[in-house]
C-alpha cells in the first residue's frame, strides 16, 4: 500500500540523504528500490554522509579516521553495526580487530572491499600503512569460524550493507 502511495507521487524530485546509520538506510532503500525495478520511485540523488556501508573490515580509513569523531569509538560503531545485524555487542572487539571474519571470506569480498579500491592519498597515512592491512598481504589471518557463520548472512546482504551489492550503479 505504501509502495503504491510513494508510485503516485513525484518521488524523482526527492533527495535521500543520511549520516552514519542513516547513511545506511539511505543507500540500502535506494538499492532496494533500483532492484524492485521501481524506476519511477527512484530519488533524484542521494547523499550519503561519513555512512555504515560494510562491517567486514574496521582498518579501513574511515573506521580509522573517524574513530572518536561523529561516528563514534570504534568500540561503540561495532556495538550499533552489532546491533543493526540482530547480534550481541559482546562480539564488538572482534569486529575492531577484524576477527569476525575468516580469511576465506575476506578473499572473497575483495572485490567490494579493498584498500587498493580507495584514492592514491590513503596510501600515506601512517595509520594505515602500520596497519597489518596494508604491511602483509590482504586479511591473511583467519577470524573465528564460528561467529563468521552467525554474522555472514548480515555481512554479505547488499540491503544491509550496500557495497556487498555485485552492482551499485544506477542508484
Amino acid at each position: 500500500m505504501y509502495l503504491k502511495a510513494l508510485c503516485l507521487t513525484k518521488f524523482h524530485s526527492v533527495l535521500f540523504l543520511g549520516d552514519s546509520a542513516g547513511g545506511n538506510l539511505a543507500a540500502a532503500l535506494s538499492l532496494r528500490l533500483r532492484d524492485m525495478g521501481a524506476n519511477q520511485i527512484q530519488p533524484k540523488s542521494v547523499a550519503l554522509i561519513y555512512p555504515a556501508l560494510q562491517g567486514v573490515d574496521f582498518s579501513l580509513p574511515s573506521y580509522v579516521h573517524n574513530s572518536g569523531a561523529a561516528l563514534g569509538t570504534a568500540q561503540e560503531t561495532a556495538s550499533v553495526l552489532l546491533n543493526y545485524m540482530g547480534h550481541s555487542i559482546h562480539h564488538s572487539r572482534d569486529l575492531i580487530r577484524n576477527n569476525h571474519t575468516t580469511s576465506q571470506l575476506k578473499r572473497d569480498i575483495q572485490p567490494f572491499i579493498h584498500i587498493n579500491h580507495l584514492p592514491e592519498q590513503y596510501s600515506h597515512d601512517t595509520r594505515i600503512i602500520n596497519s597489518t592491512f596494508t604491511e602483509k598481504p590482504s586479511f591473511v589471518e583467519d577470524g573465528s569460524s564460528d561467529l563468521e557463520n552467525s554474522l555472514r548472512p548480515n555481512l554479505l546482504d547488499p540491503y544491509c550493507f550496500p557495497l556487498m551489492a555485485k552492482e551499485l550503479s544506477g542508484l
